[in-house]
């Protein structure tokens, strides 16, 4: 259910919240200012919250660990395997919460998305689904990807 009845006043919150929306993509590395937002749109603190997540659909809280962790999936492929300074970039205070809110978003951790990303180069839009376990829950994600591209060694029953 939409926030706004009138189309007009409708029409002003998307527009508001499209600037808002534009100045956190292009301000991801710093705290939020919500004096600053509040100033841009002129609505309240609370007001500006509500209206928020009624046009986008989430918080902007969640608006932004959603794009941080998805930078950090891109710099993970494309770029580096540093999980701590990928950790860092991405507002976490630590490998482990960065590890797992990363696997909660896309499936994977991201050690194996960057260790899968230099065995193959993958194009940066791809999304890779997690790996299947086979049966033995013991074995590490890394080797199971391993065995699933390169076969079962003969060691191994």
């Amino acid at each position: 259910m939409s926030f706004a009845k009138k189309p007009i006043t409708r029409a002003s919150h998307t527009h508001k919240i499209d600037c808002v929306a534009a100045y956190l993509d292009q301000h991801l590395d710093e705290a939020v200012d919500f004096a600053q937002l509040c100033s841009m749109t002129n609505l309240s603190r609370y007001h500006l919250h509500r209206v928020f997540r009624d046009v986008t659909g989430e918080t902007i809280g969640a608006r932004l660990r959603r794009l941080r962790l998805e930078r950090a999936r891109l710099e993970l492929i494309a770029i580096s395997d540093d999980l701590a300074l990928a950790a860092r970039r991405a507002g976490y205070g630590s490998v482990t919460s960065f590890t797992r809110a990363f696997r909660s978003r896309f499936g994977i951790p991201p050690g194996t998305l960057a260790w899968r990303s230099r065995l193959v180069p993958l194009p940066r839009n791809a999304v890779i689904p997690p790996v299947s376990t086979y049966g033995d829950e013991s074995i590490s994600t890394r080797f199971q990807f391993s065995r699933a591209v390169m076969g079962k060694p003969p060691f191994l029953p």
